[in-house]
């Protein structure tokens, strides 16, 4: 079972992909390649098993047969690469690297010198933050191999339909959700032939943080633009505050981030680009990646709308031996064969709600679930639930002018009227900005390197490096205590707070607020976890011991009957009471509300 799910792995994040890119000619660099086959592997796997199973033939013996030709067409196809000395191969990948390593640094000398230095010292300390950035979503990968879905929508949602469609059947209850990373997860089921072991089904969630990072990278270093490795840092805090629970959990929100971003650098990459046949793949496979954005996700549907006017403005413009009624052809018949690829399981699924078979989860998410709160009410919350972070958003903007153009579009176009969008209507998570949270790490980054530029040009103006040390100094603290001193107690307070909430057990913390939130507020707790130092919590927390004490725990249960909730840390000497909460639970007793990180949270029904 073991080889077979290593297999099912290939078969997910690497076999259909590195077929598919034989396809598009062009020069591609070791990361672009990567992360194109991996993504073309998700989108060739979502269309295979949704069509299978439309067919009533999703069955293992059908994964086999096309894994092994697949295997037979890549040897095929890749037989002269291979027989390539693996040296020079490596040699030609260093020598990229370092000659795009070196055009990221300042090598200015006479008068603007000093100030050519401390850019420099600024990139490489972004270029080493950003590799930092990148091997802190590696370690996740790394630690989530074993793991299973633990989340509840993971749970009673994205892993239930993969169960489903690994059975040959259409998931009946997916509401408007699409369906590419539960098709994936069911591979690895098919292959197995079995829905019993989910870690290999979850264990690649953490390649689109990974993957997503490594595009910014990519671009820094293609297009010798510092501000992309500054985008690589805020992303990896965006990531870190919002999405550090789901980041393996089995959620698709990072997914959604991932696809967004690879449609935005397929753009963005295009600027590398001369040849006419590379800009035309560069758009063919931007439409196919925005497509794979709304198969990940409803939401990527914005992506996707967005995507032609895009390409026209920014690829096609760049082919100046075609008319404008061929670009517009062109534009069209690219975007038709994008939306063919939903037509698998949109038209599909669409035809079902419209029969009255579904609840429409747009509807939901965007006034059900609010609980009566207005516009106004809900930018509110959307700007107190994105913390200190939210001040990004008017940076971008304030810096929109002074960017590229081709950036420019991208934000304009995508980030910030989805933004909008979310804060007015899908504000009830901070996890449903992904399409704007994907954009804003990157914008923030190159409107960060415009000011960098803007700060360094006004050195040379003033000549500072002719100043004197004491004036140097003065100046240095004046820039570190000037902002400090002027920043308002309830604003401290308020930074203080969000930073608080990342104490101890972060994403136990997460789950908690996330859970609470959709309850409409907190309440007390049973539990030696220390709750009594979140925000909020202060005097929530019923102590009961670890729970080891029987006794103890039924005196404090009867002592305090008002009491709903209990979170136990698993690694104390509490089986019995564990154990007498597992047969409760079948009993009607108790609801298992998370399992995470050896802490148990659940809610008392009966006494």
């Amino acid at each position: 079972m073991y080889i077979l799910g290593i297999f099912s792995l290939i078969q997910i994040l690497f076999l259909p992909g590195i077929i598919l890119v034989k396809f598009f000619k062009g020069r591609k660099g070791f990361i672009q390649s990567l992360v194109y086959t991996f993504a073309l592997s998700l989108i060739f796997n979502h269309l295979l098993v949704v069509i299978l199973t439309h067919l009533g033939i999703n069955k293992p013996v059908i994964h086999y047969l096309l894994f092994t030709m697949e295997i037979f067409l890549a040897l095929y196809l890749y037989w002269s690469d291979l027989k390539e000395p693996i040296g020079n191969r490596i040699s030609t990948l260093y020598e990229e690297f370092n000659n795009n390593l070196r055009s990221l640094f300042d090598q200015v000398k006479g008068e603007r010198e000093f100030t050519s230095i401390l850019k420099n010292v600024i990139v490489a300390l972004f270029l080493g933050w950003s590799v930092y950035s990148i091997l802190w979503t590696i370690s996740l990968l790394i630690s989530n191999f074993g793991s299973v879905f633990k989340i509840w929508d993971s749970v009673v949602s994205w892993n239930h339909w993969a169960v489903e469609w690994y059975s040959n059947y259409q998931p009946l209850d997916t509401k408007r959700y699409a369906q590419l990373i539960p098709t994936n997860f069911s591979v690895t089921y098919s292959f197995m032939r079995s829905e019993l072991v989910q870690f290999f089904a979850i264990s690649f969630m953490p390649l689109f943080a990974v993957y997503l990072l490594l595009l910014l990278f990519d671009l820094g270093l293609k297009k010798r633009e510092f501000g992309y490795l500054i985008g690589v840092v805020i992303t990896q805090y965006l990531l870190k505050r919002f999405y550090l629970p789901l980041i393996s959990s089995g959620y698709v929100d990072v997914a959604l981030m991932f696809f967004t971003f690879l449609t935005a650098y397929t753009l963005l990459n295009a600027s590398t680009q001369t040849e006419e046949k590379h800009l035309r793949n560069s758009a063919l496979l931007g439409f196919i990646f925005a497509a794979g954005a709304a198969l990940t996700k409803q939401n990527g549907l914005w992506v996707l709308a967005m995507y032609p006017i895009l390409a026209y403005s920014i690829i096609f413009q760049r082919i100046e031996n075609i008319t404008k009624k061929e670009r517009i052809r062109l534009t069209m018949r690219y975007f038709c064969l994008a939306v063919v690829l939903l037509l698998p399981w949109y038209v599909f699924n669409e035809l079902r709600i419209a029969a009255g078979a579904r609840t429409n989860v747009l509807m939901l998410m965007s006034q059900s679930h609010h609980s009566g709160r207005t516009r106004i009410d809900r930018l509110i919350k959307a700007y107190k639930d994105l913390s200190v972070y939210v001040y990004l958003f008017p940076f971008v903007i304030f810096t929109l002018p002074f960017i590229n153009r081709d950036e420019r579009k991208i934000i304009v176009l995508i980030m910030i009227p989805y933004s909008l969008i979310w804060a007015f209507f899908f504000s009830l998570y901070p996890r449903n900005l992904s399409i704007g949270f994907a954009l804003l790490g990157f914008a923030s980054g190159i409107g960060a390197a415009w000011l960098t530029d803007i700060v360094l040009g006004l050195l040379v103006k003033k000549r500072v490096a002719k100043w004197p040390k004491w004036i140097i100094l003065i100046s240095l603290l004046v820039v570190i205590v000037l902002p400090i001193v002027r920043l308002k107690n309830e604003e401290l307070i308020e930074i203080q707070i969000d930073r608080q909430r990342s104490v101890l057990e972060s994403e136990v913390n997460d789950l908690l607020y996330e859970y609470f939130e959709r309850q409409g507020g907190l309440a007390p707790i049973f539990t030696n976890y220390p709750i009594r130092y979140l925000p909020g919590f202060d005097d929530l927390q019923i102590d009961i011991g670890g729970f080891e004490d029987y006794d103890f725990y039924w005196q404090r249960r009867k002592e305090n009957p008002e009491v709903e909730y209990m979170l136990i840390s698993l690694f104390k000497d509490n089986g019995r009471v564990v154990n007498e909460i597992y047969n409760g639970v079948e009993m009607g007793l108790y609801e298992i509300i998370f399992k995470h990180n050896k802490y148990l949270f659940v809610r008392i029904l009966d006494e």
